[in-house]
């Protein structure tokens, strides 16, 4: 792992815990293959080990639905890994919280996805 000057290592923030194909597949209440086809969840996939998914995106109830409707939207231009590390950063137009914050204070997804666009226009993945 290299680092720059000012100690930050290059590249995506991610925060777990993860869970494997077959836990979604209980908390959710559908089948293992099923998961897989879920545009609404991230995941980070394996060469050699079954993709695992970001805990952040379920509640008790199974998957949080306002952020899954970010990550659907947003998932037709973005990779999991830089939606993922955006979901984890503050940004002014969300008053400095998190996209994830923001979403379990209870605002709108329709916000996180303004500011998505806000905060990249142009470039080939989210920053912040």
């Amino acid at each position: 792992m290299t680092t720059r000057g000012n100690g930050f290592v290059p590249g995506p923030v991610l925060v777990g815990h993860f869970l494997t194909r077959r836990q979604v597949a209980r908390r959710v209440a559908i089948g293992s293959e099923e998961v897989v086809q879920r545009p609404d969840l991230l995941r980070i996939g394996g060469t050699w080990l079954e993709e695992v998914y970001f805990a952040f995106q379920f509640d008790t109830s199974g998957v949080r639905q306002s952020l899954g409707v970010v990550v659907a939207h947003l998932r037709s231009v973005f990779d999991d890994e830089s939606i993922a590390d955006w979901l984890v950063r503050p940004h002014g137009e969300l008053s400095s919280i998190t996209p994830l914050a923001w979403l379990a204070s209870g605002g709108s997804s329709e916000s996180v996805t303004t500011a998505s666009a806000i905060a990249s226009p142009h470039r080939p993945v989210l920053g912040g």
